[in-house]
């Protein structure tokens, strides 16, 4: 969706598209009950509604607001069968069987995402934007309308940054964000074979650079431990980067 972003792996933020959204409660995902359906009274039966607010960093709150975006009108609503996202005056409403995918995005570029909605004259995302650190990305089976009024222009994507966006990934597409954890598994653990494949020597040679004292006289496995448990070493980054 809008420009470069990167996918993040577990205990990190992900997406391609950006939305905006405004400080929350500590409740992010709020369950409201709604009339929908046809088994309640005057036609209509109770579903859940899972309401999603914006989550707002104060830059883009100021600019926000002179466009009429704030908590009262920044937000996603989910239910059983529809999925509804208002971001001031801009909308779009479409089925949950039209969802493709649901990933956890970011962090954005600020021009590219502050004030109003914002569409990418790459791909055709659309993006509503409260703060650059993360969001859902939204990929549609067919495109939506959303930028103008009268559905000129349709999106296959959309990513809305509300304040709590890995429950709302996991309540669009579990099965996606499941596959997307186990492969971040799959690649974490590689990265430490890959580690425990190193000679001896090798991994004397890699402790010594990062400053751990006694590499001359530790032994391989004492090295490894120290190595993995670290949190200054970024081993995904160095021996896969």
């Amino acid at each position: 969706m809008n420009d470069p972003v990167r996918r993040l792996g577990p205990g990190r933020a992900a997406m391609s598209s950006s939305l905006r959204t405004e400080i929350a409660g500590p409740d992010c995902a709020e369950t409201i009950r709604g009339s929908r359906g046809s088994n309640a009274p005057g036609g209509s039966a109770m579903s859940d509604v899972h309401h999603f607010p914006f989550g707002f960093d104060p830059l883009f709150a100021v600019p926000a607001r002179l466009l009429g975006i704030r908590s009262t009108t920044a937000w996603v609503d989910v239910d059983e069968e529809r999925i509804s996202a208002r971001f001031g005056p801009w909308r779009v409403e479409t089925t949950r069987a039209n969802v493709a995918e649901a990933a956890i995005t970011g962090p954005y570029s600020i021009p590219k995402t502050i004030g109003p909605a914002h569409l990418s004259l790459r791909d055709g995302g659309l993006t509503f934007a409260t703060n650059q650190r993360a969001g859902v990305c939204i990929s549609f089976k067919d495109p939506v309308r959303g930028i103008d009024p009268l559905g000129l222009v349709r999106h296959r994507g959309l990513t809305v940054t509300v304040e709590d966006p890995g429950a709302l990934a996991a309540l669009l597409d579990p099965i996606g964000l499941e596959r997307r954890d186990r492969g971040a598994e799959l690649e974490a653990q590689e990265v430490i074979d890959e580690l425990h494949s190193m000679t001896a020597s090798e991994v004397r040679s890699y402790a010594r650079s990062h400053g751990i004292e006694h590499a001359g006289s530790s032994s391989k496995a004492e090295l490894i431990g120290e190595i993995e448990h670290d949190p200054e070493i970024d081993l995904e980054r160095e021996l896969r980067g």
